[in-house]
């Protein structure tokens, strides 16, 4: 269970401490190291203004981080606000989601402002994609504006309106808890009643897959084609998998690149629990995409928002943050705007097709689309899903060939092949693939006919 509560007096060296850790000051406007006697005068200060108010985040009963508003302006009724967790143990929970979710309904239920912003540095990516996943609007940068890593930086703000959230709110209240809480008071985290029985968004189609990293054409077409989408982080792991690996086009032919992982003595552990082995794997990753994809046409357009990405990965954080925040912002680059939710977030019981089944359902989908890989054990299945209300179909997708260095055309690499070689027209050539797709009695007779029945 995530909560906000108010700070108190004795918390005020554990933030200190938190606050100087490079994972958090990384991403701060300043990141040199807060000394007692600063903290201390910084403390007391905001204790007693009125124009800011400080929580610290509680997951399952232990302090992990800190949310907060500031400029609080009750005459033009708006204000900012900011977070972070600092504990590595709750990455993957979505604590962010939650504080978010539960600031949204505080300012402008509580407060009855207006209007809710948030200045992020440009390089943090995932906070911004979050952001803009819950309505908030961009409505500028100031470029160049924050001297940091040894390089000026620029601070992209963004906001979102009381009428925007309002319009918005039914679809997070499923997932998030459905009724507006006070962060101070409430409890946020009450999924497990309030999101089991509120009524849920409809989707009339829906895929289900597990998150993988830098995913090829297809995934992304999947995606493309369904009313909402939902990563499967809460099933097993499988180790040298699509879920920690992928490659990318070469003079010599298609480079696997593999994030290292911590699995010894972690049998059976699920995606949302994985954690990145090696802190500086980024290194070899963004040195192989630079040395094949230096000479594309859209290189430089795309590679500094990865870059970013990866370097944010360290030891410590879980897989899935990195394979999902990458996965989101592939899709925006691409123009996909189909809602992403995890398994995670959802209050779904059961294993493989019954939690198929229950994601369905709870999402309101009546068409259940399928990779056509799943084929061989869904059609066994197929009774489960179609009992409760479900209709089911296989994607049928054909590679599309395009633009692509070092001839031969290779297929099947890393959709970061597709646009840094075709930029603005990746998404026109992925679709471009798209067939209709495969009705179950056809699969069925596709695969007889290769075994021979």
């Amino acid at each position: 269970m995530i909560s906000l509560r108010d700070v108190r007096p004795e918390d005020m060296e554990t933030i200190r401490v938190w606050r100087n850790l490079p994972k958090v000051a990384d991403f701060m406007f300043t990141d040199h190291v807060i000394g007692p006697e600063e903290h201390a005068a910084w403390f007391s200060r905001v204790l007693k203004d009125p124009t800011c108010k400080y929580w610290i985040i509680v997951c399952d009963g232990e302090d992990v981080g800190v949310a907060n508003l500031y400029e609080i302006d009750p005459m033009n009724r708006r204000c900012y606000w900011a977070f972070y967790v600092a504990s590595p143990k709750v990455r993957g929970q979505n604590v962010g989601n939650h504080a978010e979710y539960a600031v949204l309904n505080y300012v402008f239920d509580e407060l009855k402002f207006e209007k809710l912003c948030c200045p992020v540095l440009s390089f943090n990516r995932g906070v911004i994609l979050m952001h803009r996943r819950f309505g908030f609007v961009q409505e500028g940068v100031f470029r160049k504006h924050i001297w940091k890593r040894g390089a000026f930086h620029d601070v992209v703000y963004l906001a979102i309106q009381k009428e925007e959230w309002e319009a918005l709110r039914p679809r997070f209240a499923a997932i998030w808890g459905g009724k507006s809480v006070s962060p101070s008071e409430v409890s946020i985290s009450t999924i497990g009643d309030t999101a089991a029985h509120a009524l849920p968004e409809r989707a009339a189609k829906i895929a289900i897959a597990q998150p993988t990293y830098l995913p090829w054409l297809g995934y992304f077409d999947l995606l493309d084609q369904v009313d909402k989408f939902v990563l499967l982080d809460t099933v097993q792991f499988e180790k040298q998998s699509w879920q920690q690996r992928n490659r990318i086009k070469t003079p010599t032919g298609l480079l696997w690149l593999t994030v290292p992982v911590v699995f010894r003595g972690r049998l059976g552990q699920r995606i949302v629990d994985v954690e990145i082995r090696e802190a500086e794997f980024w290194r070899d990753h963004l040195r192989a995409v630079e040395l094949n994809y230096r000479r594309a046409p859209f290189f430089d357009r795309y590679s500094p928002a990865l870059s970013e990405f990866l370097r944010s990965a360290s030891s410590g954080l879980r897989l899935a943050e990195l394979t999902i925040g990458l996965l989101r912002w592939l899709a925006e680059e691409l123009g996909i705007k189909t809602p992403i939710v995890r398994s995670s977030e959802l209050a779904a019981q059961g294993k493989r097709t019954d939690l198929l089944a229950e994601i369905c359902n709870l999402s309101g989908a009546t068409t259940y689309v399928s990779p056509l890989g799943s084929a061989d054990y869904l059609l066994k299945d197929l009774p489960i899903l179609t009992g409760r209300g479900v209709n089911v179909v296989f994607q049928h997708y054909e590679h599309p060939t395009y633009r692509q260095l070092f001839p031969p055309f290779q297929a099947h690499a890393s959709t970061l092949d597709l646009l840094f070689n075709e930029g603005e027209n990746a998404l026109a050539i992925l679709r471009s693939g798209r067939r209709a797709p495969f009705a179950p009695a056809d699969v069925a007779q596709h695969l007889n006919e290769k075994v021979g029945l």
